[in-house]
C-alpha cells in the first residue's frame, strides 16, 4: 500500500514538473523577446521580418497544437466541438498574419485596410461562440468575488476601448470602410472580453477547470494586445517594437500552454 502510494505521488509530483518546466521555457522566451523589444537589440529593417515570420510561425504552430488537442475527445464530444471551433478561429488569425504579411513586406503595400481584416474579423465568431458555450455548458457557479473582480476589468476594459477607440474613430473617421472596420475591432474585442471573464469567473476549481481559465486569460490578453495596437496605429505610433506585438504572443504562447496543460490533465484521468 505503502509503496503504490509513493508512486502515485512520484507520478503527480512528475506530471507537475512537466508543467512547470514548459511555463519556465516560456517565460526565458518571453523575458529574452522583451529584452530585445525594449532595447532594440535588432535593427529595426531586420526586426521587421523577424517579428513578421516569428507572427506566421507562432500562429500557425497554436492553430495546428489546438486541432491536435481536440483529438483527444470522441467524435460528439462538445470539448472536441469548442477546441475545433478555437482551432478555426486562430487559424483566422494565423491567415490574417500571412496575408498582412505578404502586402508589407511583398507588395510593399498598406495592409489596412485588406483581406487580412476578413480573416482577423471572422476569427472572433468561432473563438467567442467557443468560449460562451463551454462556459454556459458547464454545470459551475462563478465564484462570486472572482466574479465581482471580473465585473470590473471588464468594465474597465469597455470603458477603455470606448474612449480611446470607438468614440474618436466615430468623430474622426473618414473613409466609411476604414472607420467601419476600425469600429468593429474593438467592438470584437469587448465581445470577447465579456465571453472570456465569464470563463475566468466559472472556471478556477480542478486541473480541468484551470485548463479553461488559461484560455480566458489567453483572451484577455489577446483583447488588451489588440486594442493597444488599434490605439497606435490610430495614432500613427506603431511599430514592430511595439508592446502590443509582444502581447499577442503571450496570447499564443498561453494558448499553447492551455493545450499542454489540458493534454496533461487528460492523461492523468486515464
Amino acid at each position: 500500500m505503502k509503496s503504490a502510494l509513493t508512486m502515485f505521488m512520484s507520478f503527480i509530483e512528475k506530471e507537475k514538473n512537466k508543467s512547470n518546466k514548459f511555463v519556465y521555457i516560456i517565460i526565458a522566451f518571453l523575458s529574452i523577446r522583451l529584452l530585445i523589444n525594449l532595447l532594440t537589440l535588432i535593427p529595426a529593417d531586420v526586426f521587421v521580418w523577424y517579428s513578421s515570420f516569428e507572427f506566421i510561425f507562432v500562429s500557425m504552430i497554436t492553430t495546428y497544437i489546438i486541432y491536435d488537442t481536440s483529438k483527444l475527445y470522441e467524435a460528439g464530444n462538445k470539448n472536441r466541438t469548442y477546441l475545433r471551433l478555437i482551432a478555426i478561429g486562430t487559424l483566422g488569425w494565423a491567415l490574417g498574419e500571412t496575408i498582412w504579411v505578404f502586402y508589407e513586406l511583398v507588395l510593399l503595400e498598406a495592409p489596412y485596410p485588406s483581406i487580412a481584416d476578413f480573416f482577423y474579423i471572422i476569427a472572433y465568431i468561432p473563438i467567442a461562440f467557443a468560449l460562451f458555450s463551454k462556459a454556459r455548458d458547464t454545470k459551475i457557479e462563478p465564484d462570486k468575488g472572482r466574479l465581482i473582480v471580473v465585473i470590473i476589468v471588464v468594465f474597465d476594459f469597455i470603458l477603455i476601448a470606448l474612449f480611446v477607440l470607438i468614440i474618436p474613430i466615430f468623430q474622426y473617421g473618414d473613409e466609411p470602410l476604414v472607420t467601419i472596420i476600425s469600429i468593429m475591432y474593438p467592438i470584437l474585442d469587448i465581445i470577447l472580453v465579456i465571453n472570456a471573464g465569464y470563463i475566468v469567473a466559472k472556471f478556477a476549481g480542478g486541473r480541468m477547470e484551470k485548463a479553461w481559465l488559461i484560455y480566458g486569460l489567453a483572451m484577455f490578453t489577446n483583447a488588451i494586445a489588440d486594442t493597444l495596437f488599434g490605439y497606435e496605429d490610430w495614432n500613427e505610433i506603431y511599430n514592430s517594437h511595439s508592446l502590443a506585438d509582444f502581447l499577442f504572443l503571450v496570447s499564443y504562447l498561453l494558448t499553447i500552454y492551455f493545450c499542454k496543460y489540458l493534454k496533461e490533465t487528460f492523461d492523468n484521468n486515464l
